[in-house]
């Protein structure tokens, strides 16, 4: 199937057998035989195997392993991307509307190891916008599960370099266009700090509406709470602005 059992380093050493195998982070082919096999993650390209295969994904399979089309591209991240998206984690900006606390180069380096099995079968995932397939980040789109199933939220960042360009905008309407037409999603949440004025306007632009206020849901680097401006797109809206070129 494509997994080959490699030596591992266990605190028992007669732990090593044919129930534990690493998977490179980005050999793609190699994750989804094993999910389909049975195989389970335990991070850190490590898996280990069951007697059930798996019965539910979170999101499906991307062809190709890549959202585009001739103005963008989407695609999982790299390890190439961590410094990056590091870097960018440092703008002022960033950090004043940011929901957590500075991630460290290793905690970015796991998110991205961790980012394919988790599209798959996890409970959050990120993907990359790209001007082409292999180019430097120019934005990262978090996605995560909710309840019920078919709802999930996301949160966009714009690199600080390439922000004004319309890259968000292009990102979140690439991405909400895909949820609707190729997996099973009914409604997209993004939750905005009411301050963060750009973010609301590519919020709109893309397709989502305003919905409701939740007071004091947002944490701020100032140990202060903002609150959440909700804004929702549906598979059903009868307008479809998400669709809309």
């Amino acid at each position: 199937m494509g997994v080959s059992i490699n030596q591992l380093k266990f605190d028992n050493a007669n732990t090593i057998n044919d129930q534990f195998c690493t998977i490179q982070y980005n050999d793609y082919e190699s994750i989804t035989s094993a999910i389909r096999d049975g195989w389970k993650y335990a991070g850190d390209e490590l898996w280990y195997k069951t007697k059930t295969s798996c019965s539910e994904m979170f999101l499906p399979f991307i062809t190709d392993n890549c959202i585009g089309n001739n103005k963008l591209w989407v695609t999982f991240p790299n390890l190439k991307d961590a410094h990056f998206i590091y870097e960018n984690e440092k703008d002022k900006y960033l950090r004043e509307h940011s929901l957590f606390d500075m991630p460290n180069l290793e905690d970015i380096e796991r998110m991205i190891i961790d980012s394919y099995p988790n599209w798959l079968i996890g409970e959050s995932s990120i993907l990359i916008a790209r001007e082409k397939s292999d180019g430097e980040p120019l934005a990262k789109l978090c996605v995560r599960k909710l309840v019920p199933p078919g709802v999930i939220d996301v949160g966009y960042t714009t690199m600080a370099k390439h922000r004004g360009n319309g890259v968000g905008f292009k990102l979140l309407k690439l991405f909400t266009k895909w949820a609707f037409e190729s997996a099973d999603i009914q409604r997209i949440e993004l939750g905005i700090k009411p301050q963060n004025l750009s973010s609301i306007k590519t919020a709109m632009k893309a397709g989502y509406h305003f919905e409701s206020v939740r007071h004091s849901r947002l944490f701020n680097v100032t140990n202060s709470y903002s609150d959440e401006h909700s804004y929702v797109a549906l598979k059903v809206a009868s307008k479809r602005e998400w669709s809309l070129s």
